[in-house]
């Protein structure tokens, strides 16, 4: 498993609103190849709705990019805490998943 993989499954398991992240994080089995990839979220809840996607959109996942961030350096600072991955790895983790998340169009 690469540290992205360990990052977006971590934030698989946040919850934006706490800010915490949630015990299945790290043993979610479903799929992790997302890093460098689009995330398929709508990006603005006027884009959900013209699609029908019922999942929440970026905008009100996390409202800001500063907001997604934080929230990924605390899934990869429990990541880290667990001894899931490595200090030095959590840095390129994070950065993968802030850029990952200006892809999509979170500003």
């Amino acid at each position: 498993m690469t540290v992205g993989d360990q990052v977006v499954r971590a934030l698989k398991g946040l919850d934006g609103r706490r800010g915490r992240v949630s015990e299945r994080a790290v043993d979610d089995d479903s799929p992790a190849a997302l890093v460098e990839q689009p995330l398929g979220i709508p990006e603005t809840t006027a884009e959900r709705i013209a699609s029908g996607d019922p999942r929440p959109s970026l905008e009100e996942r996390y409202a800001t990019l500063a907001n997604y961030t934080a929230l990924a350096t605390a899934a990869a600072n429990t990541l880290v805490a667990q001894l899931l991955l490595l200090p030095s790895d959590a840095a390129a983790a994070i950065q993968s998943a802030t850029k990952q998340a200006q892809k999509a169009g979170l500003n």
